[in-house]
């Protein structure tokens, strides 16, 4: 910011010689009476009269300057220059136009800063300011908007910032559609000076291509079940399955809300389809929404409708059918409660990995045990996927080779049924010739599966924080048996 060069005066100096001294500087200041009296250059032809300087200012009732000793401090008065008093001192001057400069480069530095669009009206609804992110997402130029009226762009009754200048009101991350083309969220608060409303600031958030997103993701939800016999293609024999498909055959035909738990991948949204398809509810829609790919800020929106339109809402969407909420734990407990309250018209199945109390409107809970746990079911999947991605790629790949085998049956699985579903249309689709083989699998298959005593070593290391003989103690074995075992199994 510019310096003001400025002169201390007397009170007792003539009123005359103290306008010869504004010649030279761009401000002259008197202390009288314990206050700071400013004159700038402009105002020397202010100065008439005879008498001292101390006279003039009480003859005209010039007000007195702020005076303050660092920013912020104090209750200033901005209709004179505002003066910085140090020890040694008047440090600085700063008049009401070089501060309007200085906030006026701030927000501007600021609106062109954040990556939402910022409009600034003044209270008659006309454009002041347009950033660049405003003109990237309406495609209207600060040339064409900047000096119009707001209204003359956009459907005025639609317009959040007329409600704003109307109303005074506060709006934050609310729904907006401000044209036929874009979606956003938008923030916006009245400016009030003096009591009054002297304009509106808006900040829009643009969620267009995130609507659109969502829009090709519902379109294309992807079938993971025949429809004609739906729980067949749930694919197991293990006891634990089996009980869980026995309670969602039942479950099925009641109509009843349903909790499927389980850890990632166990296929809790192919669970549901079977219950949904299984059911009296066969022929209506099934809406799937998963929490944890949603923005929270969106969620209630997804949910319940943009703005008044319920129709837009998933839970509209699944009216006469089922709504499946995935990762019902990322719901907020308020949205949670709201949702099984307005579940008149519609069945609910929620899932989570995580456990979670919920609601006592969930009658049933049905828990899909991991793969790893379900040794004897990973090849007759395998076996169910090969002919699914053959036949969709038209690669008759359609048995697997004794070690390829062995090596789907040695893996964890942490992904679960999805990863393995994943790892054989990756082998179809990049493989060649009839069989699946040890080749064809990715690389981290292929390395030997670490034993307990390994997984045992390497968490002591991580605890010691790769100190040897502290995770040698950890373990209850020598230094250098320890020493011997990393080797042996390659850490």
């Amino acid at each position: 910011m510019e310096r003001i060069t400025f002169q201390t005066v007397h009170p007792d100096t003539a009123a005359a010689d103290a306008g010869q001294q504004l010649a030279n500087c761009h401000c002259i200041v008197i202390q009288k009476s314990g206050n700071y009296y400013t004159i700038e250059q402009h105002e020397a032809g202010l100065l008439s009269g005879e008498g001292t300087i101390g006279e003039w200012l009480e003859r005209s009732g010039w007000l007195p300057s702020s005076a303050v000793q660092a920013e912020g401090e104090g209750d200033w008065d901005w209709r004179r220059p505002v003066l910085y008093v140090r020890d040694n001192g008047i440090d600085q001057i700063v008049t009401p136009a070089m501060r309007i400069r200085l906030l006026t480069g701030y927000f501007h530095t600021l609106a062109e800063t954040i990556n939402d669009s910022v409009t600034a009206v003044d209270r008659e609804g006309t454009v002041l300011f347009w950033n660049t992110t405003a003109e990237e997402t309406f495609g209207i130029s600060r040339e064409k908007i900047i000096g119009q009226k707001i209204g003359d762009h956009f459907q005025a009754e639609s317009l959040v910032l007329n409600s704003v200048l109307q109303h005074g009101q506060i709006v934050r991350g609310e729904y907006h559609r401000p044209n036929e083309t874009n979606h956003v969220l938008i923030n916006a608060s009245p400016v009030v000076v003096d009591g009054n409303i002297a304009g509106g600031i808006s900040t829009e958030h643009d969620i267009t291509n995130m609507m659109k997103l969502n829009e090709e993701l519902d379109s294309a939800l992807p079938m993971h079940i025949q429809a004609k016999d739906p729980f067949s293609s749930i694919t197991g024999s293990d006891p634990k399955l089996a009980a869980s498909l026995e309670a969602a055959r039942k479950a099925a035909h009641a109509n009843m809300p349903v909790h499927l738990t389980g850890e990632p991948g166990s296929g809790k949204e192919m669970m549901a389809q079977a219950i949904h398809f299984s059911g009296s509810k066969a022929a209506e829609p099934f809406v799937a929404m998963n929490c944890s790919v949603v923005p929270e800020s969106l969620l209630e929106m997804e949910l319940f409708g943009y703005g008044n339109d319920s129709q837009t809402g998933k839970l509209n969407q699944a009216r006469g059918g089922t709504l499946f909420i995935g990762d019902i734990d990322k719901l907020p407990a308020p949205l949670r409660d709201r949702l099984f309250a307005s579940t008149e018209h519609v069945r609910l199945i929620t899932a989570s990995s995580s456990p979670i109390v919920l609601d006592q409107t969930m009658a049933i809970t049905i828990d899909i045990p991991p793969l790893r746990n379900r040794k004897e079911d990973i090849l007759p999947l395998v076996e169910t996927f090969l002919k699914e991605f053959s036949a969709k790629y038209n690669k008759p790949m359609d048995t697997i080779s004794p070690d390829a085998a062995l090596m789907f049956t040695e893996h964890d699985w942490p992904g679960n049924v999805r990863e393995l579903r994943n790892v054989i249309e990756r082998c179809v689709l990049l493989g060649d010739g009839p069989v699946l083989t040890k080749k064809h699998l990715p690389e981290d298959m292929a390395r030997p599966a670490k034993t307990d005593e390994a997984a045992a070593i390497e968490q002591a290391l991580q605890k010691t924080y790769g100190n040897k003989s502290a995770a040698a103690t950890l373990l209850g074995i020598s230094r250098g048996t320890l020493y011997n075992k990393m080797k042996e199994y390659g850490l």
